[in-house]
Order: C-alpha cells, then sequence, then structure tokens
C-alpha cells in the first residue's frame, strides 16, 4: 500500500501486477438479495457464456443527443488502425489510467486496507510550497519526469498547451501526484481569499486536468472496445479481461464544493481546460442560476477582514447538484445524473438526495432509493475542505460513505463488461480521494484516514 500526505515540515515497494486468485466474494443476506436482484443476475450472467448480440453501450442517450458516445464508422476506423500498433498498445497499457484500473488485488492487499495496516514510510520536499513536505507509505513517488503529461491524449494535451502555454510546467507538479492516482491529503493549499488566485488556480487546474484525462480515458476505451466488437461479432469477451470497462453507471468523479461561486468559478474552468464546445442553451441555464461572472461581485464589508470579503463576495448558496457530460463534440450541464461522466454537487445538496431517495414509507408504498449513480464514482474531490469544515462536516462525511456502493437496480449497460472489482465490491478501493484545504483538522484527519482506502495509498 502507498500513501501520500502533505503535512507543516518541523521503502517497501508495491507488488508487481499480477494475476492472483481472488478474494471471497462476500455472501448477500436475504434483505439485500431481495433489494440487490439486479446485481445478483449481473453476477449470474458472468459464468454463462455470452451470446455474439451487438453489446450494449454504457453511456446512453438521454435526450437525443445525436453527439454521444455511439461510435461512428470514423471512430471505429482510426481505432482499428491504432490496434494495429504493437508499439501504441503497449503505451496505453503502461499508462498510469491502465495500471491503476487493471490491477488486481490479492486478499492480503484487501485484509491490509481494511485492517489500516499502512505506515508512513518516507518523505520528500514539497516543491513551491514553503515548509512543507510529501509524506507516504509504500513505494515513494519517483522524481519529475521529462513529461509529466505523457500519458494524457494528445488532444488534451495540445489544448493545455495552447492555453496555458509557459503555465503548463507549473501546474505538471500537482498533476503528476493526481496521476499516480493515490488518495491525496493537501493541507497546506494557499486558497484564492489569502494569497490571491495565481497559486490556487495552479492546484485546481491540476486537478481538473486529471479529470478531464480520467474521463476521456475511460471513454475511449469503450469506444475502442464496442469498435474491435463490433469488427468481430464473434469474440467471447468473459475470455477476455481487456474489454471489461465499464461501472454500474456511468458518472466517473465527483466534485464536492462548499459554495455556489466556488462551483461556477471550477466548472468554468473546466470548460476552458476541455478541447469540446459549449452547448449555449446548459450554458444559459448555468449563468442564470450561477451567475454571469465572476466580477459580479458585492460591495465589501468594511467591517469584515479582507479574506471574509473575497470569500463571501459571490453566491454563498450552498444548495447545488448537477452533472456534466462529455460528448463527441461538446459539454453539456445539467445532463441525467446516470447519463454524466462528472457530479457537481455540494456536501448539503447530495445528501439531502441520498436521504430523499431512502426506502421510506409513504402512502403505503416504498420510496425508491435514487442514488445509485453515486456506485461508480472513481474520482473524488473535496475542494475547500476548509470552508466546508465550516457549514456541516457530517454531510461530507455521509456522501463518502454512501460511495461505491451496489446499486439497487440495474442499470443501462453490457453486464459482461462490468469490470470485476466491482462486481466483487472492490470499487472503493479503487477511488481516488482528493482533498484540499488551507488547514488540517483532526475531522479532515479522521476522514481521510477512516474513509479513503485507495490501494495506491494515501498521501
Amino acid at each position: 500500500m502507498a500513501k501520500l500526505k502533505l503535512v507543516p515540515s518541523t521503502d517497501t515497494p508495491r507488488g508487481q501486477k499480477r494475476r492472483r486468485e481472488k478474494p471471497q466474494r462476500p455472501v448477500l443476506d436475504d434483505d439485500l438479495r431481495d433489494s440487490s436482484a439486479g446485481i445478483i443476475a449481473v453476477k449470474a450472467v458472468r459464468r454463462e457464456k455470452p451470446s455474439n448480440e451487438s453489446p450494449q453501450v454504457l453511456h446512453q442517450n438521454d435526450d437525443d443527443d445525436s453527439d454521444d458516445c455511439n461510435v461512428s464508422s470514423e471512430d471505429e476506423a482510426h481505432y482499428m488502425i491504432s490496434n494495429k500498433s504493437d508499439a501504441l498498445d503497449e503505451m496505453e497499457s503502461s499508462c498510469s489510467f491502465q495500471r491503476h484500473v487493471t490491477h488486481v488485488l490479492a486478499n492480503d492487499e484487501v485484509n491490509a486496507l481494511v485492517n489500516q495496516k499502512s505506515k508512513f514510510k518516507w518523505e520528500m520536499p514539497a516543491e513551491d510550497i514553503p515548509k512543507s513536505k510529501w509524506v507516504g507509505t509504500g513505494e515513494k513517488i519517483k522524481g519529475a519526469s521529462d513529461d509529466p503529461f505523457v500519458d494524457v491524449k494528445g488532444k488534451l494535451k495540445d489544448h493545455w498547451q495552447k492555453i496555458l502555454s509557459d503555465d503548463l510546467n507549473y501546474r505538471s507538479r500537482f498533476f503528476s501526484l493526481c496521476n499516480s492516482y493515490r488518495d491525496i491529503m493537501h493541507c497546506n493549499k494557499k486558497p484564492f481569499y489569502l494569497k490571491g488566485s495565481k497559486v490556487d488556480s495552479s492546484t485546481m487546474d491540476a486537478y481538473l486536468m486529471h479529470a478531464l484525462s480520467h474521463v476521456h480515458r475511460t471513454r475511449d476505451v469503450v469506444i475502442k472496445n464496442d469498435a474491435k466488437l463490433r469488427n468481430d461479432a464473434n469474440t467471447d469477451v468473459m475470455e477476455d479481461d481487456s474489454y471489461r470497462d465499464q461501472g454500474f453507471t456511468r458518472p466517473k468523479v465527483l466534485f464536492l464544493l462548499p459554495l455556489k461561486s466556488i462551483a461556477r468559478r471550477i466548472v468554468k474552468r473546466l470548460i476552458q481546460l476541455s478541447p469540446l464546445t459549449q452547448k449555449d442553451n446548459s450554458m444559459g441555464q448555468f449563468k442564470k442560476e450561477f451567475g454571469e461572472s465572476d466580477d459580479e461581485l458585492e460591495e465589501p464589508n468594511s467591517s469584515k477582514p479582507t479574506d471574509f470579503n473575497l470569500l463571501f463576495a459571490g453566491d454563498v448558496e450552498d444548495h447545488f447538484l448537477f452533472g456534466i457530460k462529455f460528448t463527441k463534440k461538446s459539454v453539456k450541464l445539467y445532463s441525467n445524473f446516470y447519463a454524466s461522466d462528472i457530479i457537481v454537487a455540494s456536501p448539503l445538496a447530495l445528501k439531502l438526495k441520498i436521504d430523499g431517495g431512502e426506502v421510506t414509507k409513504k402512502k403505503g408504498r416504498p420510496k425508491e432509493n435514487d442514488s445509485d449513480f453515486l456506485s461508480s464514482i472513481e474520482i473524488v474531490v473535496v475542494d475547500y475542505a476548509d470552508v466546508i469544515s465550516m457549514q456541516n462536516w457530517s454531510h461530507l462525511h455521509a456522501v463518502l460513505e454512501q460511495l461505491n456502493h451496489l446499486p439497487s437496480k440495474e442499470h443501462v449497460t453490457n453486464v459482461m463488461r462490468i469490470r470485476p472489482w466491482y462486481l466483487d465490491e472492490q470499487a472503493r478501493y479503487y477511488r481516488q480521494t482528493i482533498i484540499l484545504s488551507s488547514y488540517l483538522t483532526p475531522e479532515m484527519n479522521a476522514l481521510f484516514n477512516g474513509s479513503c482506502l485507495n490501494y495506491e495509498g494515501k498521501g
């Protein structure tokens, strides 16, 4: 196991990727069997030989969007040509994304994670962060490579180079940490309301770039495998784990933020960092609900300190929840949760959503659970945790505890292409959690140590 953590200043290498016997799957009790019949059916299908029917695509079309993830002949030709290059395939398989999602956890690794046996064993200076250092367990982080964006798709990399230019290298340090897929606790972040926007924007850009890279990688793998299966309908996906490229539901990234003004800033930057165009109708709704620009600030209160005025100058509403969907050509806001790639929410709004979907008696009928869209989250970013700690910390804890559970029913997906670690109820060990704050509290430390169980480690 490996952990990574940034602390104020005052090696045991991880096992190589290998196939081992999988841990025994937990036995469901009668109540869970009744409520999760769809999931039990999924596990049963894995033991049967699949038919040669065309595979269902996970990225369902919920709004007749012609730009959805359906594979065009151009896309298919591109990926089939790419597959002819052994060098390209080798490069793809060695990237951090593939290494992370294809790792097979052994029984001893799972037991170590459950029992929290990992300890911090190494430290290294935190560049550009005075009087701070990174500490971690397991394999020590390697020094910066010549190209920290070597794993990033060319279209994304070219776009970042165009809009960031020389500032791209400044973002590369924290991006490299995020791209290691370890859990990260950055408790010495310099927020915009204390030290200006430059340092804060650099950290924000890095995790947004990592989230975009992850979403594009996930989508590209699905499209590539769809193209292979369309080309050879007789392929047995049960014989090749490389075709198991999906989760129970589509959303893969979750941003948890305290205020609408902060969410507006992050979403606008996310759109700028994406090479895709933005749809006018969804952006219009976003501007209506979140404001036109960051320049629309209230008059400062002279009786309050400067940092207070800067933090609370914008919309301080703490109830928001919406999805972001990436297609071949565009980014769409306010997409259906089950058709979204990224969920942006405040802990309060998501907690109310979870509570509203719990099974309760109303007019003699049970209410259906509607939080299944959180079952396949692979990256969680909690930014401005210091601000969230001044709201209601229990909401954040409750939300993280709700992630990566078995869904209550089967959703639109090809069950034979769900990754094994989802079916084995190990998704929480693959989820990366990034917590950012300007200071550390006991509650943050407890949350990080207790709710973040990524097999890659913590830091």
